[in-house]
């Protein structure tokens, strides 16, 4: 991406998070109010945690992405991960993110086909937390247990959404096997190759079980950004069921399958909305969200913006055969 470009998508985004801020704050009474009762040692808890994020973001990267037969500097996969981050938060349904990844490892010179199957193994180890999440989160509400108040319904939701996903990856692959994809010839072609590689891939992630920091730092990048939700509550005066404040988070996360830049607009409504659903008052819901959206997006769009001009002025290798 162009600096041009990207100047502009960082723009975009901040304008449509402040007219998000703007309406929620009219139509929420009381949401300017409570952001203004913010406790100073949450709040920089907050931001501790989303630094524990984004560097466990870079762990995974560098664990899945860095190993034998292409060797990666860990200064280098880091200032990748970080800018994958700023192309999830500035381009519209995340595509920002593996765009970057395979222009600056292809640019130093990691095979292709490699590059697909550890781009395939990153996915499931990645979401491991996640799924791990859903079915917890899924069995309390179902078992009664915790203080949490969340519809069943909504509970079970995770779970639905990772069977859904595991069926869809699991009836392409086997179609894929049976006929020939339909469309123009090259697009055919990559199918059909990306089909082939998809049990390489698979086979790479269940291999990345023997090196623990893969999922180690997936969990810290889970984990740090919802816990950032968590803090901003109690910065608020709040302290909903941590339960509650993990299922709107992980179901707030499907706003940014919108065509919006960083899911501005589709993260914030769907993730006060379940916080409401399951008791939580619409004020501090909207600050708590509101604050935390500013401190996520904030910091991964500065941090991976700052790593993509450093990849951008570099003529350094960042891999190399062994």
């Amino acid at each position: 991406m162009e600096p041009r470009k990207l100047v502009v998508r960082v723009a975009l985004t901040a304008a449509v998070f402040a007219a998000v801020f703007l309406l929620l704050g009219r139509l929420v009474p009381g949401a300017w109010e409570r952001l203004g009762q913010l406790n100073a040692a949450w709040l920089a808890l907050a931001f501790a945690l989303e630094a524990v994020s984004l560097a466990g973001y870079a762990v995974l990267f560098h664990a899945v992405f860095a190993r034998d037969p292409a060797r990666i500097k860990r200064m280098v996969s880091a200032e990748v991960a970080v800018g994958e981050l700023a192309g999830f938060a500035f381009v519209p349904t995340g595509l920002g993110g593996p765009a970057l990844r395979f222009w600056a490892l292809l640019r130093s010179g990691v095979p292709l086909r490699l590059l697909i199957v550890r781009t395939i193994s990153h996915a499931p180890v990645l979401n491991a937390p996640y799924v791990v999440a859903a079915i917890v989160v899924g069995g309390t509400a179902l078992l009664h247990v915790g203080p949490g108040r969340a519809p069943v319904v909504l509970a079970l939701a995770p779970v639905a959404l990772v069977g859904a996903a595991v069926s869809l990856t699991v009836g392409a692959l086997a179609a894929g096997r049976r006929g020939r994809p339909r469309g123009p010839g090259r697009w055919r072609r990559m199918i059909r190759e990306g089909i082939a590689i998809a049990p390489d891939g698979l086979r790479d992630a269940w291999a990345l079980r023997s090196r623990p920091l893969a999922l180690a730092g997936a969990c810290a990048y889970w984990a740090g950004d919802c816990g950032v939700l968590w803090a901003t509550f109690h910065g608020l005066g709040a302290s909903p069921p941590l339960q509650v404040v993990v299922l709107a988070y992980m179901l707030g996360q499907l706003g940014n399958v919108l065509p919006l830049p960083g899911g501005v607009g589709g993260v914030e409504p769907a993730t006060v909305g379940v916080l409401t659903a399951s008791g939580i008052a619409l004020a501090p819901a909207a600050a708590a969200v509101l604050t935390y959206r500013a401190i996520s997006l904030g910091m991964q769009g500065a941090f991976g913006t700052l790593a993509f001009t450093t990849l951008l002025g570099a003529d350094r290798p960042a891999a190399s055969a062994s």
